[in-house]
């Protein structure tokens, strides 16, 4: 069935309300799978990314499998955004080792977004493969 056919549909057959709720489920299930992807590009554990976010593992396996809680979604997002920007410019085997490597002040891309948080992880990385900055 076509997209814009079954959403047609599910707005004739189903209150308004309804059909916001199965949309705003159906992007938590989407952006659960984001988290997991991303995970999984980095090479993390739930146990890893739990340090990361500052929560228990079982926090993040429950996000993984029943969605991220709202005020939990802009930390994830700046996380799932460093992962993709990454995923652009790096090769797949480079990125583990990318976000681990140390840096003159002996910290980790994994540690600022630790220590300090996942949007200046993100910002970092965003700066670091800037290509606008390199001469013509």
């Amino acid at each position: 069935m076509d997209p814009k056919a079954a959403a047609d549909a599910l707005m004739t057959e189903h209150p308004q309300e309804w059909v916001g709720a199965f949309v705003s489920e159906l992007l938590n299930d989407l952006r659960a799978e984001d988290l997991s992807d991303a995970m999984r590009q980095l090479d993390l554990s739930d146990a890893q990314a739990a340090d990361l976010f500052g929560v228990t593992r079982q926090a993040v396996a429950k996000w993984r499998k029943e969605g991220i809680p709202a005020e939990r979604q802009p930390a994830v997002w700046d996380f799932v955004d460093a992962v993709r920007v990454l995923s652009r410019y790096l090769r797949p085997e480079r990125m583990v080792a990318a976000v681990r490597r140390k840096n003159a002040q002996g910290e980790s891309l994994l540690d600022v977004g630790r220590t300090q948080s996942l949007a200046q992880m993100r910002a970092q990385i965003e700066a670091t493969l800037d290509l606008r900055r390199v001469a013509p």
